[in-house]
Parts: structure tokens; C-alpha cells; sequence
């Protein structure tokens, strides 16, 4: 036998015995309880977190504390949703060490915590940049399902250079997205009976009107013109559920966003609030950009009522010429004067002001579309002469109803 050969025995031979023994050295540990299950996954006290900053693949995200105030730093200081975030740190801090991998720190690959193929990497620190932990997030692992396969189950996690633990449930918003650490709703305002519509965009505008019965009226409707309702809905509806994908860059100036001549739309409820949106141009990644702003004007009080019945009229309670007895009144509770009610409502309107104006938001394509529907696109298309000859048939074929009648009269007969 050649030397080259019995050495190349030899070796895989020692390969076998290291494999061997690395698997006995891991059901010997797997079959005794580790001390560490059932502590707290992460080592520290969230209360101590100033800031949290996310590395997922090619996006970074840090959310930080300043002045008692959380902000998307990476997203020019946007304000976090505070609900959201301190339902996450909590979640965090409840998390335990359940299953731990023995011997999984070696080949981090295979659970998806090596530098290449990790999920994400979150570390937390303190007020004074002081790293509390480094969170690694690595692979989920499928659980157990029916003929189309399983759903899964929990996720490997390693904490700095910790063990790799698997956890029973998966960790979301950790991928990087500043969606998932802000509030995106903007408003939801309903165009209830009397509210105004009113929009520009570029050389036309009009006006539309919701009136008794939630029906919408378009200003200045030609008399061979009929209103497509549905496209109507659609634009004094523009403000229900209206939220935003992102938000600009604060140092972008009016031309950098197309504010020269923006398309502006205005809705004015009877209450008196107006909730304006000027239009800039297109986003880079999609949608547009958008400015909103919000105002009160107390609306005009309303008329007297006509004069009240004649004294001749018997009043409520008398019946042949007796008087009922008195019924006693329940006291009404004072009602809020008109005076206090417009004082409220300039107070809320100077709060959704300063919410709304701070920033330039980038709305989908299809709610800026809402926003700035063209006149043109209201008005329903006339009716081909196909269209109209069907319906001078169907016409012509229904009898009239002196035809019903004499019918029937001659049936009767």
C-alpha cells in the first residue's frame, strides 16, 4: 500500500473518531439540564435602555431617547410610537431561556447567527453609550404540520457570545423598517352632510358637496353632464383612514419636492374644521409627497326657528276642555354654550396643527391620486349610440301605464 494513501486512511480515520465523539459529547449534554434555563435572556434592566439600533442585512435602523422622548434617529428624528416600542422592550424583558443548543456556538451557520447569515443584529445601550447586550437573531425553525409542511415554531437567538438558544415564539420588528416603530395613521375624517370639498390641480378646480341623504353634488355640473358617484366618493372620502409610507428629508428644499406649485386639496366639515393637503411632486421611491395642514372657523350659528304655535291652540295635556295633571320635568344638564364649543374645537385644531404641519409625508399612489382626482375623471362617459338604442327598445317594448291600465279595464269588463 502507498504512503500518500495509508495517510489519507489515516486522517479520515481520525475525522470519523472527532465527528463520533463530538456527537456522544452532544447527547451527553443535551441529557443533562443546563443551569442556565429559565434566566432571563437578556441581562439587563430595559429601564437602563437608551437606545436601540437594529443592523438587518443592508438596512440599519437606531431608535434613541433624548429628553424623555423617543425618535427614529435614522429617520430624521421622527417620533416613535411609544405604545409600540415599551410593548416591545417588555416583551423583551419577559423573554427566558428555554431550550439551549449545546455545543450550536461552533457552527453558528447552521442556526443562522454568523456574521454572513444572521437576521439581524440589535444592540442596546445606555444613556451614556454604554453597550447593555447585542441581540442576534438567526433562523426560524419549522414546526410540524400537515401535507403542505409546518409553520414556524420559534427562532434561534444568541446573546453577545452566549449560548445558542432557541426560542418558542419568533421576534418581530427587528428587520430594519422605520414602519414598524411609528404611528403611520395621519387622519380619519368622515365628509358628513354639508361638508365641502374643494380641489385644485394646476389649471382646474372644483367643488363638491355632500348633501341630504350622503348624496354628492359637483359645483357647476353641465346640463349634459352626469357625475360619476362612485369617482365623487372617492375623492370626499380621501381623508378616512388616510396614513403615510415615510417622511422627507427636512433639509429638502420646496423645489427638491415639487412645492412650487403644488395641487392642493381642502375639506371643511360643519363644524367648522378645514383639513388642507398640498401635493408636491413624486418620491423617489414611489408615492408623493405631501404637506397637511388643519384649522377651525366657528361657523355661523343657526337661524331662528319659525314662530311657535297660537295661543288659540290647546296646549300638550288638555283634552274637553280639562287641564291634565302636571307632569313634572326632569331637569336638563346645562348645555356646553356656543362660545365654549368653538373654544374647544380651535384648541383640538391647533393640536392636529402642530401634529400634521412639522413634517413632509410621502402618501401611496393611490391616496394622492384621491386627493387631486382631475374634474374630467368625475364626469361619467356618455353612453354609446349601442347603449342608447338598447335602452329606446327596452323603452319602447315596456307598455305605458294608460296601456296597463286599459287592460286591465277591458279584463275587468
Amino acid at each position: 500500500m502507498k504512503r500518500s494513501r495509508l495517510w489519507m486512511l489515516i486522517v479520515a480515520a481520525a475525522l470519523s473518531a472527532w465527528v463520533a465523539y463530538r456527537i456522544l459529547q452532544r447527547r451527553a449534554a443535551a441529557g443533562r439540564p443546563d443551569a442556565r434555563a429559565g434566566a432571563a435572556l437578556l441581562p439587563f434592566d430595559i429601564n437602563d435602555v437608551a437606545a436601540i439600533r437594529i443592523r438587518a442585512g443592508a438596512k440599519s435602523l437606531d431608535v434613541v431617547r433624548r429628553e424623555n422622548r423617543w425618535l427614529v434617529a435614522s429617520l430624521y428624528d421622527y417620533p416613535a410610537e411609544y405604545e409600540r416600542l415599551a410593548g416591545r422592550l417588555i416583551e423583551l424583558a419577559e423573554l427566558k431561556i428555554g431550550q439551549i443548543v449545546p455545543g450550536g456556538e461552533e457552527d453558528l451557520a447552521e442556526f443562522g447567527l454568523d456574521e454572513k447569515s444572521a437576521t439581524a443584529r440589535v444592540e442596546f445601550e445606555a444613556a451614556d453609550g454604554r453597550r447593555l447586550a447585542r441581540l442576534t437573531l438567526g433562523k426560524t425553525r419549522e414546526g410540524r404540520g400537515g401535507p403542505y409542511g409546518g409553520f414556524p415554531d420559534g427562532q434561534y437567538v444568541r446573546v453577545d457570545e452566549g449560548p445558542v438558544v432557541l426560542m418558542g415564539r419568533l421576534l418581530s420588528g427587528f428587520d430594519g423598517e422605520a414602519r414598524d416603530w411609528i404611528k403611520t395613521d395621519l387622519l380619519n375624517v368622515s365628509a358628513g352632510v354639508g361638508s365641502v370639498v374643494q380641489v385644485e390641480t394646476g389649471e382646474t378646480a372644483y367643488r363638491l358637496k355632500v348633501s341630504d341623504g350622503h348624496r354628492v353634488e359637483l359645483e357647476d355640473l353641465g346640463a349634459e353632464e352626469k357625475l360619476d358617484e362612485a369617482a365623487a366618493r372617492r375623492v370626499v372620502n380621501a381623508l378616512q383612514y388616510l396614513n403615510f409610507q415615510t417622511v422627507a428629508d427636512p433639509a429638502k428644499s420646496d423645489e427638491d419636492l415639487g412645492f412650487v406649485s403644488p395641487s392642493r386639496y381642502a375639506l371643511t366639515t360643519p363644524e367648522g374644521f378645514t383639513y388642507t393637503v398640498a401635493l408636491g411632486g413624486p418620491a423617489e421611491n414611489g408615492g408623493r409627497y405631501a404637506r397637511i395642514a388643519a384649522a377651525f372657523a366657528a361657523p355661523p350659528s343657526p337661524k331662528e326657528t319659525a314662530e311657535t304655535k297660537s295661543s288659540d291652540a290647546p296646549p300638550s295635556g288638555e283634552a274637553d276642555g280639562e287641564t291634565a295633571a302636571a307632569t313634572p320635568k326632569t331637569p336638563e344638564a346645562p348645555k356646553e354654550t356656543p362660545e365654549a364649543v368653538a373654544e374647544r374645537n380651535a384648541k383640538k385644531a391647533a393640536e392636529e396643527h402642530e401634529r400634521l404641519s412639522r413634517w413632509t409625508y410621502v402618501l401611496s399612489t393611490w391616496a394622492a391620486e384621491s386627493l387631486s382626482l382631475p374634474r374630467i375623471q368625475l364626469i361619467a362617459p356618455p353612453k354609446s349610440d349601442e347603449q342608447g338604442s338598447d335602452e329606446k327598445k327596452a323603452e319602447d317594448a315596456e307598455p305605458s301605464a294608460e296601456e296597463t291600465a286599459g287592460g286591465e279595464s277591458e279584463m275587468g269588463a
